[in-house]
């Protein structure tokens, strides 16, 4: 919305402060703030950038008169609320990616669609490295956010696991954003937890966090109450109730779950790994066993049923105890004089297993999912990032019908309920709505499962 001295009614109300779409070339700028249909923002836990789409109403010659060609800079600034509180606000810059449909409504309007991407997506993308770098993971990842993409790294873990000696790579001709997901792909905490870097709405830095450190975040609403999902309850309450409103799961998408066959043919559940120096001729072998991964997290003990079933034995044992696949990779050693080790060089066959565990982790995470929809006022704040990396408890009410009084306990779902890690999240302005579709995923259930 955009009127002014708006007062806000529900938790699914936003304001669109502005919509500026510039083109350098021609000198022309449109604030389209007025004729917006739709904002989509996506950020996901594994890109630290930002894709979207804007839908709007041509009826004044933008595409014409901006002569649109895919390099022009778009700012978008929503707010929740009109006054002086600056906190309930978000701007963020953005280039045209493409057109992706423009159709005629009627002789003097069009529907125009445009997508997306921050700019520092774009603008990594016509840069490329070719030098090399020194240095633990999380350093060279800030060095190349500085000198490259010129965003502050903000460090959210002390656990990244470090070599003996200082990590060497020669970047072979990557973009920044490649560069930088490469290596966060080479990191781990010590327990082989996997790292992620990430871009929010809430602010330009890029952020860099570890799942061992995820697993002990307390929930988001802790203080306040649970995401529930109740049918039949309407999302046009009044003000008064926009605070209980925005804890309302509108829908959800349960499906492709619990899918452990495909984890082990993957290779995340028992399978060789081999660690190969060309150089010594040497083999690093170990076999990895998705029971000992998950003996190394620290589960709440309200939710400490593990999404991984290690008790069914087939044919005489438990899935973690077959081995699968076997796995190799060339890992050469002495790469350098001065004992710097390369990318793929380790100081054991334990530390060497780190790259497979971490992977392991990733894989294991998607186990039991689910994705919601949710009002949005919870989620945009300046400076503070309430969506993806954090965790949020979530409460479904059983299929069965309890006839016993006060059976709370009882009547809650603790399959899908409980503490779920925000793995994405779509933030969506449409028709005076502003809603969010996260995506949610966990590693364990809640005890009584």
């Amino acid at each position: 919305m955009t009127i002014e001295n708006y007062k806000v009614e529900s938790a699914l109300d936003f304001i669109i402060d502005s919509v500026l779409i510039t083109s350098e070339r021609n000198g022309r700028e449109y604030n389209l703030g007025a004729v917006i249909s739709e904002i989509d923002l996506y950020e996901h836990i594994d890109k630290p950038y930002i894709t979207g789409k804007i839908l709007f109403v041509d009826n004044s010659r933008v595409i014409e008169n901006l002569n649109l060609s895919g390099t022009e800079k778009v700012k978008i600034s929503i707010k929740l609320e009109e006054g002086e509180d600056s906190t309930l606000k978000i701007e963020k810059n953005f280039y045209v990616d493409e057109i992706i449909k423009s159709v005629k409504t009627n002789d003097d309007t069009e529907i125009v669609g445009l997508s997306i991407i921050e700019d520092i997506a774009y603008v990594s993308q016509l840069t490329r490295i070719s030098k090399s770098f020194t240095g633990n993971a999380s350093d060279i990842i800030k060095r190349i956010c500085i000198d490259y993409l010129e965003r502050d790294l903000f460090i959210l873990s002390d656990k990244e696991y470090t070599e003996p000696h200082p990590m060497r790579i020669v970047v072979p001709n990557l973009t920044p954003l490649e560069t930088i997901n490469w290596v966060k792909d080479r990191s781990s905490t010590s327990n082989g937890m996997p790292f992620f870097l990430f871009s929010t709405i809430c602010d330009d830095r890029i952020r860099y966090l570890d799942l061992e450190t995820m697993t002990k975040l307390n929930p988001l609403n802790i203080a306040t109450r649970e995401y529930s999902y109740v049918q039949g309850v309407p999302n046009n309450a009044g003000a008064s109730d926009k605070i209980a409103q925005s804890y309302m799961i509108n829908g959800y998408s349960y499906i492709n779950n619990e899918n452990q066959l495909y984890l082990a043919r993957k290779g995340t559940i028992g399978s060789t790994y081999n660690f190969i120096d060309t150089l010594t001729n040497t083999v690093h072998t170990k076999k990895i066993n998705a029971k000992s991964l998950l003996d190394r997290v620290e589960f709440p003990p309200n939710q400490n049923v593990r999404s991984y079933d290690d008790k069914t034995n087939i044919k005489g044992s438990a899935m973690h105890d077959h081995d699968t696949r076997e796995i190799s990779q060339i890992s050469p050693t002495v790469s350098y004089d001065d004992e710097a080790y390369n990318y793929y060089e380790s100081k054991d066959t334990n530390t060497h297993m780190f790259k497979a565990e971490s992977r392991a982790f990733r894989y294991l995470l998607h186990k039991s999912s689910i994705d919601i929809n949710v009002p949005g006022r919870n989620f945009l704040y300046r400076n503070t990032n309430k969506s993806i990396g954090n965790v949020i408890r979530i409460s479904f009410k059983s299929s069965e019908v309890s006839y016993e009084e006060n059976d709370a306990t009882n009547n809650r779902d603790k399959k899908k309920s409980g503490d779920y890690f925000i793995y994405a999240a779509r933030h969506v302005f449409q028709a005076n709505q502003y809603t969010v579709n996260l995506s949610c995923t966990k590693l364990s259930s809640e005890k009584g499962v």
